[in-house]
C-alpha cells in the first residue's frame, strides 16, 4: 500500500488515505495530528505509570494514588466530547483541528472511548524537504480505548485502529480530507 501512496504522491495525484509507519505523509500534518494527540496520550498514559503506586506509598502527600474510579479518568481528558448527534458535531469547532471523543462509556471497572483527530488546515507552504506541496490540505484519523480499573492497580489500556471514522465528524473537514490510519502517528 505504501508504493500505492508513494507513486501517487510522485505522480501529483493526493492518495485517498495514509497507511503505516513509512506512510509518506506530510511532515507539517503528521505534526499537527501530533500536536492534538501527544497532550491527550500523556493524560491517557499518565495514569498508567507504573511507579504511580510505589511513589505514593513513598510520599503520599505529593503523589496521588493509582487513579481506580473510570468516571474520575475519563474527566482527567480534555477534549470535547461529541454525543453522535448531527446537531452537536458545529460546536465541536474542528475548523482548525482537534481530538474530540465520542462513544464514551463507564462501567465498574473500565472506561471505553473512541477518539477522532483532524490536523486542521495546512498552511501553503513547502514541504519539509522544500519542493511544492500539492497534497491534501487535512487529514484526519480515529481509533478507540478500553481501559481497565483495579483497586489499588495501575490501569491498562488496550487500542484498538479503525479503518473509517465517523462521517458526520469527516464532513465538517474540508472536503479533499484525507483519512491517515492511527499507525502512521505510533511510535
Amino acid at each position: 500500500m505504501p508504493a500505492v501512496i508513494a507513486a501517487g504522491l510522485l505522480t501529483g495525484c493526493t492518495p485517498t488515505e495514509y497507511h503505516g509507519h513509512d506512510s509518506g505523509i506530510d511532515g507539517e500534518l503528521w505534526r499537527r495530528i501530533a500536536s492534538f494527540e501527544d497532550p491527550l496520550s500523556s493524560a491517557l498514559y499518565g495514569p498508567q505509570d507504573p511507579t504511580i503506586k510505589e511513589r505514593h506509598r513513598i510520599a503520599p502527600d505529593l503523589y496521588p494514588p493509582p487513579e481506580d474510579d473510570p468516571a474520575v479518568y475519563l474527566g482527567g481528558l480534555d477534549a470535547p466530547r461529541w454525543d453522535g448527534s448531527g446537531k452537536s458535531v458545529t460546536s465541536l469547532g474542528l475548523g482548525d483541528g482537534g481530538a474530540i471523543l465520542y462513544d464514551v462509556a463507564t462501567t465498574a471497572s473500565t472506561a471505553r472511548f473512541s477518539v477522532f483527530i483532524a490536523s486542521g488546515p495546512r498552511s501553503q507552504g513547502p514541504t519539509d524537504e522544500g519542493r511544492p506541496y500539492s497534497g491534501p490540505s487535512e487529514v484526519y484519523t480515529c481509533y478507540s480505548y478500553v481501559v481497565r480499573f483495579a483497586a489499588g492497580q495501575t490501569p491498562t489500556a488496550e487500542k484498538t485502529r479503525f479503518a473509517e471514522c465517523p462521517p458526520p465528524l469527516v464532513d465538517e473537514l474540508a472536503d479533499d480530507a484525507v483519512f491517515a490510519s492511527a499507525e502512521v502517528f505510533d511510535g
